[in-house]
């Protein structure tokens, strides 16, 4: 199998820590602005990332959420993430923890994307045992698009040209690869179907059966021209 970027999203994908990220994140988002978030619905937003869902629940509250600022909530959630979130094995999707090293050592590239800011994802990786090691992690932190925040993701992760794949268990990760053309493997740790509907074609439960992995990241590969 040839040289392949592999660009993994965080929460549910590597972590099993939405649970804990979605009402954390809402209370940090009420304590800072004085305002609920207007729903848990992440699909609800145009841009399903921290910084997104922010920004659109602030458009949305109007001048009920003026005077304090998108960076006084970030601070504020990851403090109470850091508080919160204990270390735990048990938070990896199963095989998670040995993924990134086993494909780096059969010559794949690595890079983190995700809708998280860069320190809260950091934060679930470690507390969840997952070793990223020097590979590029891109958060929300400058971009709420995903699909801006995955083309960074390949701009840090490697000079060169080749297949690119995605790895992510959500309906924006499965519209971010599908809008820039990348190969996408989806997890559905929790076996629910939803990948499935969206007609994603290869999904696995998790990264315990490494050679299976190969055969799904092998099998999303564009053809080389």
């Amino acid at each position: 199998m040839r040289r392949v970027l592999v660009i993994f999203d965080v929460d549910g994908t590597l972590t099993r820590t939405f649970d804990i990220d979605a009402s954390l994140y809402a209370r940090a988002f009420r304590d800072t602005f004085g305002v609920p978030l207007p729903t848990l619905d992440w699909t609800a937003y145009r841009y399903a990332t921290d910084r997104g869902i922010a920004e659109g629940a602030l458009r949305r509250a109007g001048p009920r959420g003026a005077g304090r600022s998108l960076e006084e909530m970030r601070r504020r959630f990851i403090e109470m993430l850091d508080e919160a979130l204990p270390s735990d094995a048990g938070r990896q999707v199963a095989g998670a923890g040995t993924i990134l090293d086993r494909l780096r050592q059969h010559g794949h590239a690595i890079a983190i994307a995700t809708g998280c800011w860069e320190a809260s994802a950091r934060l679930k990786l470690v507390r969840s045992f997952i070793e990223v090691g020097d590979c590029p992690v891109v958060g929300c932190d400058d971009e709420a698009d995903r699909g801006a925040i995955l083309r960074s993701a390949m701009k840090r992760a490697t000079p060169d040209e080749g297949p690119v794949v995605y790895v992510g268990d959500g309906r924006w990760d499965v519209q971010a690869a599908r809008c820039l053309q990348l190969g996408f493997v989806g997890i559905d740790h929790d076996d629910s179907g939803r990948l499935r509907r969206l007609g994603v074609g290869t999904v696995r439960r998790d990264f315990r059966d490494y050679r299976a992995f190969l055969g799904a990241l092998a099998r999303t590969v564009q053809p080389a021209v």
